[in-house]
């Protein structure tokens, strides 16, 4: 969804357009990683004279909260983003995933590989050609040798089950999990739904795509519930 902000003044709309664009531009320069798009804004913040809590606020970045089903389901949906294939992850892995950095891509061959698509150090923006450039019989180096039920154990349903035992297909080439939450606002525009865009026209290979949702669960229990509202309050401040 696009906002459309009036001014009475031309000028004034012209300088809030350019502005925009500046922000938007340069935070694809920075990297998206949490940590990396707080930097980022304590900069823009500075130099174009507004507050953090502004330019979070026109990214659509809330501070992390619990979300239903239906929640996550209408902030997919809003984005653009193909709801069939949305999973959430356990409490206890919920820490490392956002360490990772939201959104990012996890991928792995067909043998359960982990390929090294950047670096752990560095920003997702490799993501964005990786994805384009995977081919069926091009050998890619390895960050973790067949690491995928790893990950897979970790990840429920929507509800809260375990993941069906036919869960990949065994027909794809590789296997891509992008992390990506509600909270996380217009980076669900242009990274989670570009990424998406590309694995579905690569024609070079058969990609599976799985959207890991990292927000606070509703089935999540009470306690990690608790646990993670409290770990994560406030840290947009919007």
């Amino acid at each position: 969804m696009k906002q459309n902000i009036l001014f009475t003044k031309r000028t004034a709309d012209a300088t809030s357009v350019a502005n925009r664009k500046r922000h938007h531009k340069l935070l694809k320069v920075a990297g998206f990683t949490l940590i990396g798009v707080m930097v980022a804004v304590a900069a823009f913040a500075a130099f174009f004279h507004r507050s953090k809590a502004e330019i979070l606020k026109e990214y659509g970045f809330y501070d992390p909260k619990v979300e239903s089903t239906d929640s996550i389901i209408a902030a997919a949906v809003i984005h653009g983003l193909d709801t069939n294939n949305i999973v959430t992850v356990e409490p206890g892995a919920m820490v490392p995933l956002m360490k990772l950095g939201i959104p990012d891509a996890i991928i792995f061959d067909r043998q359960g590989n982990r390929l090294q698509v950047h670096s752990d150090k560095a920003c997702n923006a490799g993501v964005f050609g990786f994805i384009p450039a995977l081919e069926k019989q091009k050998k890619y180096d390895i960050q973790e040798p067949h690491a995928i039920k790893k990950l897979l154990d970790t990840l429920r349903n929507m509800q809260g089950g375990v993941l069906p035992l036919n869960i990949l297909d065994t027909s794809a080439d590789y296997y891509i999990f992008l992390s990506w939450s509600a909270w996380s606002g217009k980076l669900n525009d242009d990274h989670v739904k570009v990424w998406e865009t590309k694995a579905y026209e690569n024609k070079k290979a058969k990609l599976q795509v799985i959207k890991i949702d990292v927000d606070l669960q509703e089935w999540w229990p009470a306690i990690a519930k608790d646990s993670m509202l409290k770990r994560y309050a406030g840290i947009i401040k919007v």
